[in-house]
């Protein structure tokens, strides 16, 4: 157990999503694809394909990290340490130690994409894709936390004032159903143009946002062990399924919400054949999560006159969320209730904008530059990282890989790899930290799945079953 408190550790800033590079640019698979563009199954040579399963798990935060220490390493690993030192350069193996940064950011995404089907079927002169798939996930944000908040700050420190900035930390976990539609408007015997929408209702079973809409002072006072707070405006809206009275996990409806995404891919064939999974080249564009969900939950407001809380006597005796925000309203307002001021908000979905460039370097082998950015709706928003990615991928109906780079965050280098052999696939965004030793371990990325597509189906039976565009 002690080994997932401290994943959770590693997560101290926040919670976020990370994109599945190396699967969303397989030509010979696309239920994936679909969930970052609906249009793109209209590409593929097959005429079905059926998620069974796939998974991806992604941590990245720049804070706290564990010494001399892998993924694989640390799955097998219960004894760790923490320390406390300013300068922790060079700790023991299994220490959590906290690096000294201006601004902390932190990632986190666990997403599943269970059953799904998808399939081509013409109506008339028409071709058209469509599919269902159910998807979970949890995802959050958490960017530019300042120096002030760091670990140090609050382990035995001499007295200070400090200045503190605003910030804020979104997570949410959601359950959705997803139906997509596309459609061809556009094909010719060298070049198509396709356009797709997704619609999905989500079911939200966990959600916390914590804002500070202003900058606020702490006053320590190291003699009687207490911290004073002043000129702060904070905002705490949550719902969540955890039963702290049970200690256990079960999901709740929290609130729906109906959504959508929406995108379009121009293929040029060129003298390549699509039925081998080919092409010249490839424009994709979409927009993905559009929409809000209105949480029933609890959305509580501090601000006002400074208040004092004893880091010895004060919160010492709780049992869940609810606990401390009354405990934390007696301290702001004399009344453990005065905080509330709502049981519904609105949060926007992390609705972003993804477009990306293919070009056939040789035969099965393609150059692929992507980029992915957020654009919140809303001042309560959850959000996806901003992501640049190149990708290289060598491309055949029964086997594929591929390798990548990635900047996360625009600034963050990550090598990632993919492989697929049949309907299975692995791949990572951030590959190295899986399986090597890093000095400071404070990021991963890991997904794999598996599918059902007739890739033992060769590219002349499938042209025999298909109509040819002779005329055009």
């Amino acid at each position: 157990m002690k080994k997932y408190f401290l994943l959770i550790l590693l997560l101290y800033q926040s919670f976020f999503s990370q994109n599945t590079t190396g699967v969303f640019n397989d030509g010979f698979i696309f239920t994936n694809a679909i969930q970052g563009n609906p249009s793109s199954f209209l590409q593929s040579s097959n005429p079905w394909e059926i998620n069974i399963i796939s998974l991806d798990s992604y941590l990245y935060n720049n804070y706290g990290y564990v010494s001399k220490q892998s993924l694989l390493g640390i799955s097998g690993e219960n004894d760790f340490t923490i320390s406390n030192k300013k300068s922790s350069n060079d700790l023991p193996k299994n220490t959590v130690g906290f690096t000294v940064h201006d601004k902390f950011d932190g990632h986190f995404q666990a997403d599943v994409l269970g059953p799904a089907v998808a399939v081509k079927f013409k109506i008339k002169d028409h071709e058209f894709a469509a599919g269902f798939y159910t998807r979970l996930r949890t995802f959050g944000n958490a960017f530019n936390v300042a120096e002030p908040y760091k670990h140090d700050n609050f382990v035995d420190q001499p007295s200070y004032n400090r200045l503190f900035e605003p910030f804020s930390v979104n997570m949410a976990s959601l359950q959705e159903n997803n139906f997509f539609l596309s459609k061809s408007f556009l094909q010719t015997k060298t070049s198509e143009f396709n356009v797709g929408v997704n619609f999905k209702h989500s079911k939200i079973w966990d959600a916390l946002i914590v804002k500070e809409n202003k900058s606020f002072h702490i006053d320590y006072n190291r003699d009687e062990n207490s911290l004073v707070f002043n000129n702060f405006d904070g905002e705490i809206l949550f719902a969540t399924s955890y039963d702290f009275d049970k200690n256990n996990y079960k999901p709740k409806d929290y609130g729906h919400a109906v959504g959508g995404d929406i995108g379009f891919t121009y293929i040029d064939y060129g003298d390549y054949d699509k039925e081998e999974g080919e092409y010249l080249q490839k424009l994709a564009f979409s927009v993905t999560d559009i929409g809000f969900i209105k949480v029933n939950g609890e959305k509580h407001v501090f601000n006002g006159d400074p208040f004092t809380i004893n880091r010895k006597n004060d919160f010492q005796h709780l049992t869940s969320i609810s606990d401390f925000l009354q405990e934390l309203s007696s301290h702001v307002y004399s009344d453990p209730t005065a905080s509330l001021v709502g049981t519904q908000f609105t949060v926007a979905l992390p609705t972003a904008l993804h477009f990306s460039y293919s070009g056939n370097l040789r035969r099965n082998r393609y150059l692929t530059l992507g980029v992915n950015q957020r654009v919140p709706l809303y001042k309560y928003a959850f959000k996806t990282p901003n992501l640049f990615y190149v990708n290289l991928a060598k491309t055949h109906h029964l086997i594929t890989y591929s390798a990548q780079l990635s900047l996360f965050e625009y600034k963050k280098p990550q090598l990632g790899a993919y492989l697929r052999f049949g309907p299975f696939f692995i791949g990572s965004d951030n590959i190295l930290p899986v399986f090597f030793r890093q000095d400071k371990f404070n990021s991963f990325d890991v997904y794999f799945g598996f599918k059902i597509y007739p890739f033992w189906d060769s590219s002349e039976s499938r042209r025999s079953r298909k109509e040819c565009y002779c005329d055009k």
